[in-house]
């Protein structure tokens, strides 16, 4: 399952988001209202950082922008920057293409989600690697089938989470994401 919740990805794992909630019996009423058709949340492409300089911070702000663009493109089925910055040996990468793909398939999104950061260290490990570790909190998130109904939510988690960073001939790429980092 293409689940946002980044720190329970781990538990969360399986192609089924689970039975969309069922509800109760009710009367009808004597005068049916017409009910709003969903809508997906506008969701704009995201701004990238600036990946002039090689160094910690920079390190930092495409870890950051990473895992935004993660949520973006469950939101939106856009997997530009995701793709962009994956290493081809990144698995959580790789893992999150053919979730969205699959997401897009089924017409799934999702809504909510955002991530907040804190207690931020980038570290350069090797002449080319940085390891970034942080506290990820991440909001509430709803899973929405293609005709906009809520299938799924999730409530919101705060986790720790390690981004591996390389820097090589003047490219930046996510060479692995681990959202169970300390625990």
């Amino acid at each position: 399952m293409a689940v946002l919740a980044l720190g329970t990805l781990a538990a969360c794992t399986s192609d089924d988001p689970g039975d969309p909630p069922t509800s109760s019996p009710h009367t009808a009423s004597a005068t049916p209202t017409p009910s709003p058709t969903p809508t997906r949340e506008a969701t704009g492409p995201l701004a990238r950082p600036d990946l002039s300089r090689e160094d910690e911070a920079t390190a930092e702000a495409l870890a950051r922008y990473y895992l935004d663009s993660y949520v973006h493109a469950y939101a939106t089925g856009d997997l530009t920057e995701v793709r962009a910055f994956a290493h081809p040996e990144c698995t959580f990468c790789a893992d999150v293409v053919r979730r969205v793909e699959e997401y897009v398939a089924a017409g799934r999104y999702t809504s909510g989600g955002a991530l907040e950061y804190s207690d931020v260290l980038a570290t350069q490990v090797s002449e080319r690697m940085f390891h970034v570790a942080m506290t990820v909190r991440q909001e509430q998130m709803s899973v929405h089938d293609a005709t906009g109904s809520v299938i799924a939510s999730y409530a919101a988690t705060t986790y720790p989470a390690a981004v591996v960073v390389l820097y090589d001939s003047g490219e930046w790429q996510i060479r692995g994401v681990d959202t169970n980092a300390g625990q």
